[in-house]
């Protein structure tokens, strides 16, 4: 065994490639098929270009997504079709399919922010309640010196289950 690999050397070698695939595969993971086609403009939310020009600066556009919305079967009289009803009478231009893909989108967008400790975009989609209470939580796991790791896999689909006016519209204008 003067100079060349022997059967010990080649064992080791594969032994550490396989524990090298091993670690890589649990941390890139492996496509199962429910993965979403990442476009470039989903890797980042930019700011709404007339945000400054309608001075509401905490608007963030949302990625364009195609998951599957479930549109309510409305019974008349229904507290979920009364609910819409109003909805409709503040904001005519109000429609069930865009509102909940922005909802869907804005999910994943706070269940990444969280994860990365990114208050600043939490703070601009979450009330103010909320916002404290994740940032609590994010405190607290950076205290213990914890991170966390998230991976959205998808959302099957989503539906309205409750829909309530709160404060007079007309004021909030």
């Amino acid at each position: 065994m003067g100079g060349g690999f022997g059967i010990f050397d080649i064992i080791l070698f594969a032994m550490l490639a396989a524990f090298l695939v091993y670690r890589l595969r649990s941390v890139l993971g492996k496509r199962t098929g429910h993965e979403h086609r990442r476009s470039e403009s989903s890797d980042s939310f930019p700011a709404s270009e007339n945000a400054s020009e309608t001075g509401n600066d905490n608007v963030i556009a949302l990625p364009d997504r195609g998951p599957e919305v479930v549109e309510p079967e409305l019974e008349l009289d229904s507290p979920l079709a009364d609910g819409l009803t109003q909805v409709k009478i503040a904001d005519p231009s109000f429609e069930v399919g865009p509102f909940l893909q922005g909802a869907q989108a804005a999910f994943e967008m706070i269940i990444n922010a969280y994860a990365t400790g990114d208050g600043k975009t939490l703070n601009t989609l979450l009330s103010a309640e909320v916002y404290e209470n994740f940032a609590s939580a994010i405190r607290s796991r950076e205290l213990a010196n914890n991170t966390q790791e998230s991976t959205l896999v998808g959302i099957d689909s989503a539906e309205l289950l409750e829909v309530e006016m709160q404060g007079d519209p007309a004021m909030d204008t």
